[in-house]
């Protein structure tokens, strides 16, 4: 009887390392460098038919519209072997002075069609993954190439390592609901509702894998 009441008490303060989350986000790779293909996997443990307006496309981190960025691919957190988190560092960044020796007109041209292709397909929801109830599906999803010399912009981001330290990667994504109500197209928001599909705007955080560090140039 009091082996039954100690597991009651047991089992009443760890109720929340019991909880399933409605999704669960896993990163499938053993480990992953920052040329990596990143495969994904979702989990759906509800009764609930879910999709993400997540982009296939290839996607660099250069365009302004942080809130589409946020929306359409899973954001990239670096950590060390004690778990601390390492930051983009914004005074380091390598970005040439723009004159006619670096100026690039077809490679603005084409970043700025990518970015419009984003913006199309967020709108009309034509990258999207879906996971139906109790099921899981997989998708893949180019790294962002963290540090590609920018043209567009100033404000490029790099992250640095140090040598001879372990680092781990995992991947976190939220939908803003604000945001997304707001761009996408209704039409074809209500008809992939009434296929039995809703928007999944709570927070995923994928497990950790090794970070394969390449020197610094």
């Amino acid at each position: 009887m009091k082996a039954i009441f100690y597991l009651f008490i047991f089992l009443m303060f760890n109720c929340k390392t019991l909880e399933t989350k409605e999704i669960n986000l896993v990163l499938t790779n053993e480990s992953v460098n920052k040329n990596a293909v990143i495969k994904f996997k979702l989990d759906n443990f509800s009764n609930v038919n879910y999709f993400l307006p997540l982009s296939k496309l290839d996607f660099e981190n250069n365009f302004d519209d942080e809130e589409l960025y946020n929306s359409i691919f899973l954001q990239p957190i670096f950590s060390d072997e004690n778990g601390v988190v390492v930051e983009a560092n914004n005074s380091k960044v390598i970005v040439k002075p723009m004159d006619a020796s670096n100026y690039n007109e077809s490679l603005i041209f084409k970043k700025i069609e990518t970015s419009d292709k984003h913006k199309k397909n967020l709108i009309l929801l034509n990258q999207i993954v879906k996971v139906e109830k109790y099921k899981h599906t997989f998708f893949k999803q180019d790294i962002i190439k963290y540090d590609e010399i920018s043209v567009l912009s100033t404000s490029k981001k790099r992250y640095y390592f140090q040598k001879g330290k372990k680092y781990f990667i995992h991947f976190e994504y939220k939908l803003d609901k604000e945001y997304f109500l707001n761009k996408v197209d209704r039409k074809t928001l209500n008809k992939l509702q009434v296929e039995g599909y809703e928007p999944y705007f709570e927070k995923l955080v994928s497990n950790k894998v090794l970070f394969v560090v390449e020197e610094n140039k």
